[in-house]
């Protein structure tokens, strides 16, 4: 749905600041205090539950009382009002085989509110789909209750489409806060489930917490979201009332304000709970899906429910999973978990659901994030919870500067501030409408602007990005890097192609549908958008060619959707006779010999995780992406020489030494807009080591890799390999354009951040000689026979090839080579993939490294900090991985692992403590009986 302009009344400018006491630093407004919390601080928990055994289900939500009893509880208030504040602050509390009734639950949903702040005004909730005019008994005795919400997947199936049988749909279309659509949306929500599927496993249902979804955030983002507001919306009641004919409660549906049949109400995206004090993500799920995020475009509210959204499905470990069993009950907080259940049963599923009203949501400036709880309470520490991590290193984006050019030590924490998203609407409106200035230009070039040509456009583009501001670059090294899958979405990159508009528009859209439909569905994408992606270990070098669909994608913009029949090459600049070719101009054998030629593009940022990991660096995710060791593939691709187009025009001008290579996509730095330029010298051109391909592995290229044609550099780092190649200009020095002049470079390490410039840097051409571990992987456990199976590739740019990969278990004091035969054929271009049995007679762990040596006896430096550079570039060191041996050829292995199977002991975690016997106390005795004491008497 689309937001409305931000002049509508249902828009409002700011996020709500309500009118509560001064002590929460709260801006008083004008709403009523009837729906207002009358906590002045968060609750401190009181520890009368500690009685009970419990357990916390997952890190960061969740907790189980797996023997309490509610119906005791349910008799101290003091104990209600610490329930709450458990589950405030873990999300959600289970509780096993509980005998409650109705009545209970209902006594229970009111007194978690009421014992922690909640209005006077804030009773029960009502569904708006009335079991009692639906005639829905909430227990055996026929009661009905309009109090009390069945659960019930047999109303589902009959009501949602979501739930039938026959339409299995997404599972995150399910995702959502009770009621969000009220004025006055829930605090507490309490669910016991008393009917079960038989026979069958499933109808399990998920929780996620947001107050982790709010700390995964980025600063900027965070900052962002703090300033916002979203419509809630629930269409769905008033559709099923009128296919069904049902009547619909429009009236107080616990508390005064819920009323009417609009099921629409503004929230603050982010959230403060008044319990804990802490901010959540509130606005995510299906009742904001059907609304829209207020007082930006509707593709930038797109583009923020979809991002919100991923945050809580996709990131397995802030969720808690809950299997149900007969009776079993869970209480949670809508103010800061979401949930959705499992539709992968059949039969009947059915519970009693009591939701309680609390206050209207708001967000408090001087709310703090749950990473920031102090335990004090608790333990009577005076450090963070996180200290350790912090003096550890572990928590790098946190850890303080330590300023030692003054008198004395100081430590200054610099903080990357955001004030939000603005837009200057006048200014953008002056530059003139973004869908006429950069329409398409070309019949058949879909997501293509040029901007070479024409200069006075790009400075219109800089003027409509100026005009505006935009998060900053996600922090991605300091941080743990999110366990997702696209793992960073190039949230600004988006941003960026829809504030320019026009052709631009929907290029981040159609390239991800792009990916999806060309590339393997194993891929692990580590940018959405501009789309980088590698194919996983496993897969790498699963065959010595790699198959289309696994082979790397590097991008730097989106990808040009462009038809071969409408597509020309132009060659001009510093040549004799300026052409224009169509592809079947180039494809004429009669005037341009065809080329075959095998061979290995890699990325100058391949193993960069592994500088990343220890020695962080230059953060932009595009030019930076984190790699790891995919980032490199070879396939047989047919062409033709550059050379030999070249000399069909005639030759170069004497003055030309270079060709500047353009490609179709359109690039951003600082607020800039470009084509994809950078250039080859004329030798490499003139060796016939510049291609100019439009088939990949006997199939034209695929739209990803450069469809109608791409260029092929042979040696070089696949910066210099154009896709979606449009025109060639001779030149007289090396290309000015930044991918050319200030990116791909590589600086000494004297430096960084605060003193690199950029013709400090060496440009990276040629790739160095370098190798990697494909399996096994680093912190794995590897049972063996005294030989560790390893297999992986070696690689050396400049026509150089692998003649040797060696391997050291003993982390590099002695090595073995390789087999010849054990690798694959040698080629001038290309890589060499290898396997190879490494004798390690080790119990524990081991550090594996893998060298190469190539034909002019070039190797690789033995560390990491030998290759770091503050670009990240050329992990050229040797590639070491860390696994723990089990050595199964060790009589006692052997017979400890037969044991672990003959009792069904799990292997895995390593660390986990596990009883059993290594010596019998006869055994241990008759040992010592036999040797020489532990002490000696002199």
């Amino acid at each position: 749905m689309a937001p409305p302009s931000a002049d509508v009344d249902t828009a409002p400018a700011s996020v709500p600041q309500q009118a509560l006491p001064s002590k929460l630093g709260i801006v008083p407004g004008t709403a009523a205090k009837t729906h207002v919390s009358t906590l002045t601080k968060p609750l401190v928990y009181s520890g009368s539950l500690d009685e009970y055994k419990s357990f916390d289900v997952t890190p960061v939500i969740g907790r189980e009382y797996p023997e309490a009893r509610l119906v005791d509880i349910l008799t101290d208030d003091a104990k209600i009002k610490d329930l709450a504040i458990q589950v405030s602050q873990r999300g959600v509390v289970f509780f096993r085989n509980q005998a409650i009734s109705v009545d209970d639950q209902k006594t229970l949903g009111r007194k978690l509110g009421e014992l922690t702040g909640k209005p006077e005004t804030s009773k029960l909730h009502r569904h708006a789909l009335s079991n009692s005019k639906r005639g829905i008994a909430v227990d055996g005795e026929g009661r009905l209750d309009d109090e009390i919400s069945v659960i019930s997947s047999e109303q589902n199936r009959k009501y949602y489409k979501r739930f039938t049988n026959n339409s299995k749909r997404i599972s995150s279309e399910g995702w959502h806060a009770d009621i969000t659509f009220e004025q006055v949306p829930s605090d507490y929500a309490i669910l016991q489930i008393h009917t079960v599927p038989e026979d069958t496993a499933g109808g399990d249902t998920l929780w996620a917490s947001g107050y982790e979804a709010y700390d995964r955030l980025s600063p900027a983002i965070q900052k962002l979201a703090e300033s916002l507001t979203a419509t809630h919306h629930q269409p769905n009641f008033v559709n099923i009332s009128k296919e069904h004919g049902l009547e619909l409660i429009n009236e107080d549906r616990g508390s005064p304000e819920n009323t009417g049949l609009d099921f629409k109400a503004v929230h603050p995206v982010i959230r403060t709970n008044p319990v804990t004090g802490w901010k959540s993500l509130f606005a995510a799920g299906h009742q904001v899906a059907a609304g829209y995020i207020n007082d930006v475009t509707e593709r930038e509210s797109e583009i923020l429910k979809a991002y919100f959204l991923e945050l809580i499905s996709n990131n397995h470990d802030l969720q808690v999973r809950f299997k149900w069993n007969k009776n079993d009950v869970a209480i949670w907080d809508n103010r800061s978990v979401f949930h959705t259940a499992t539709n992968d049963y059949e039969g009947k599923r059915q519970g009693n659901r009591v939701v309680s009203i609390g206050e209207k949501p708001y967000y408090d400036a001087n709310s703090s994030s749950s990473s920031h709880f102090s335990t004090k309470n608790i333990m009577e520490s005076v450090n963070r919870p996180d200290e350790w991590k912090i003096e550890q290193g572990l928590s790098g984006a946190k850890l303080p500067f330590l300023d030692q050019t003054g008198g004395g030590e100081a430590i200054a924490i610099a903080a990357h501030t955001w004030g939000g998203f603005t837009k200057d609407e006048a200014a953008i409106k002056a530059v003139g409408n973004p869908d006429k200035l950069f329409a398409r230009e070309l019949e058949g070039w879909k997501g293509y602007v040029e901007w070479e040509k024409y200069p006075e456009k790009k400075a219109k583009a800089h003027r409509i990005l100026k005009a505006q501001t935009f998060p900053p670059n996600a922090e991605f090294q300091m941080g743990p890097i999110p366990d997702t899958n696209p793992v960073l979405p190039g949230t600004h990159w988006k941003l960026w192609h829809h504030a320019v508009g026009g052709e631009l528009t929907d290029v981040p859209e159609d390239s991800w549908k792009t990916v999806l439909k060309e590339k393997h569905p194993d891929m692990l994408h580590l940018l959405q958008f501009p789309y980088n992606g590698e194919p996983p270990k496993r897969l790498v070098t699963s065959k010595p060619i790699t198959p289309n669909p696994l082979h790397f994608v590097r991008n730097h913009g989106g990808i040009p959707l462009i038809e071969k029949d409408k597509w020309s090459l132009t060659l001009d600049g510093l040549v004799a006779n300026p052409k224009s070719y169509t592809l079947d101009d180039l494809m004429d054998e009669s005037k341009f010999p065809r080329m075959e030629k095998l061979v290995t593009i890699q990325c100058s940022g391949t193993r960069r995780i592994e500088q990343i990991g220890l020695y962080p660096g230059q953060g932009d995710e595009v030019p930076q992406a984190p790699w790891a060791e995919g980032a490199i593939g070879t396939a047989k691709y047919v062409g033709i020489s550059l050379k030999k187009v070249i000399k069909d025009c005639g030759g170069l001008i004497k003055s030309a030494k270079h060709l500047e290579l353009y490609g179709a996509e359109t690039y951003f730095k600082s607020d800039e807009v470009m084509n994809y330029l950078v250039s080859v010298p004329w030798s490499k051109v003139k060796a016939n080591e510049v291609i100019l391909a439009w088939e990949m592995n006997g199939e034209p290229l695929p739209k990803i890799h450069g469809y109608p044609l791409r260029v092929v550099v042979l040696g070089y780092i696949g910066a210099r390999s154009v896709k979606w190649l449009y025109r060639i200009k001779a030149i007289e020095n090396p290309s000015i354009a930044p991918v050319q002049s200030k990116e791909y470079l590589y600086f000494n390490q004297q430096v960084g951040k605060h003193n690199q410039r950029p013709t400090d840097g060496i440009q990276i051409q040629e790739m160095p000689v370098s190798s990697a571990i494909m399996s096994p992987w680093t912190k794995q456990v590897v049972i063996h026979n005294g030989k560790i199976r390893c297999k992986g590739w070696a690689y050396s740019g400049g026509g150089r090839w692998p003649e040797r990969v060696e391997l050291s278990a003993d982390g590099g004091f002695s090595w073995y080579a390789v087999p010849n035969k054990n690798m694959s054929a040698k080629h001038k271009w290309t890589w060499r993939t290898w396997e190879f049995d490494l004798p390690c007679d080790v119990e524990g762990w081991v550090e594996i490294v893998c060298r190469c040596w190539d034909n002019s006896l070039n190797t690789q430096p033995l560390n990491i900090r030998a290759a770091w550079n503050w670009g990240l570039h050329v992990t050229s060191s040797a590639h070491r991985i860390s696994v723990y041996s089990v050595n199964n050829s060790r009589a006692l292995t052997n017979k400890r692992l037969a044991e672990f199977k003959k009792t069904g002991s799990p292997l895995a975690p390593l660390t986990w403590p596990e009883e059993f016997q290594t010596q019998t106390w006869e055994e241990y005795k008759k040992y010592w009986k036999e040797n020489e004491p532990r002490d000696v008497d002199d």
